[in-house]
């Protein structure tokens, strides 16, 4: 079993293994007709470089599952983890409430307030320059990450099929392939990919992702390979009617890593949605 770090999905083509590949927010409803699917697909790339300032203002919970599969696909052993994200000065931090459905032990509980503690303390003590420092920094890191999804012009060919709807808003529906001539910085990867993506009719934001992989590919400095067969989807809500935020990512896959062979179904639902001023925590005062 192996538990990827995941705090942004704030981050896909991960679900929690691969790229970083979609995090969406939104940006205003462009005036156009009938698009084609390069406008569609430009448009949808634009947002990826606008984070708005205001899902920082959210705190949420995920609800992690892992299941550890034999060979035929059948489920050897589920774990899960159930947490808090809170943003301390735009920096996502993890609290930990649940492991494989059980409330904490009072001694890890106890634990991991000091922990959520520290981080409040931390981020209390910087200075504005400083948290826009932070702020910069994790948009740079944010958009390296990203990197692969704006070589997809270049790398797949889109094609546009029947609209749908989804939670009550009209989506685009593109199905993209990849291109035979695209060499460049991520082919490796964007060669082996195929999917759909569902992009919001009125902001343009990329909504959900199906993809799969249609042949092995290596990844890191350790070349894990993930292999074909893999599978993975992404789902975004609106939340408030005012920023987009996760609400599921999905994968099932066959990897490498190393000399060991692993085989998984990783889920997160993400929930409980609500503003939260992460700096005002009161931190007990201590010796």
């Amino acid at each position: 079993m192996t538990r990827f770090a995941y705090v942004d999905f704030e981050e896909l083509m991960t679900a929690r293994i691969a790229v970083g590949f979609f995090l969406l927010a939104a940006i205003p409803a462009f005036a156009f007709g009938d698009e084609s699917t390069q406008d569609i697909v430009a448009h949808c790339i634009e947002q990826t470089k606008r984070v708005p300032a205001i899902r920082h203002d959210y705190t949420y919970r995920e609800h992690l599952v892992i299941r550890d599969l034999d060979p035929s696909g059948k489920t050897k052993k589920t774990h899960s983890w159930t947490n808090e994200i809170i943003y301390f000065a735009g920096k996502p931090y993890e609290h930990e409430l649940q492991k494989d459905d059980k409330p904490l032990s009072a001694e890890e509980s106890q634990k991991e307030e000091r922990k959520l503690d520290h981080a409040a303390a931390e981020a209390a003590k910087l200075t504005d320059q400083e948290k826009a420092e932070r702020l910069k920094k994790l948009q740079r890191e944010r958009l390296k990450d990203l990197e692969p999804l704006f070589e997809a012009p270049a790398a797949f060919i889109f094609e546009r099929e029947a609209d749908t709807v989804l939670n009550g808003r009209p989506a685009f529906v593109l199905s993209m392939s990849p291109r035979s001539d695209y060499h460049g910085k991520y082919h490796n990867i964007l060669h082996s990919i195929t999917g759909r993506l569902f992009v919001d009719k009125h902001d343009y934001t990329l909504v959900k992702l199906e993809a799969s992989v249609l042949n092995d590919f290596k990844l890191g400095l350790f070349l894990a390979a993930v292999r074909k067969g893999s599978r993975f989807s992404f789902v975004q809500a609106r939340i408030n009617d005012e920023v987009w935020l996760p609400q599921r990512a999905a994968a099932t896959f066959n990897a490498r890593a190393l000399v060991k062979t692993f085989r998984e179904d990783q889920e997160v639902e993400f929930s409980d949605y609500h503003k939260y001023q992460a700096e005002s925590r009161i931190v007990a005062a201590g010796p």
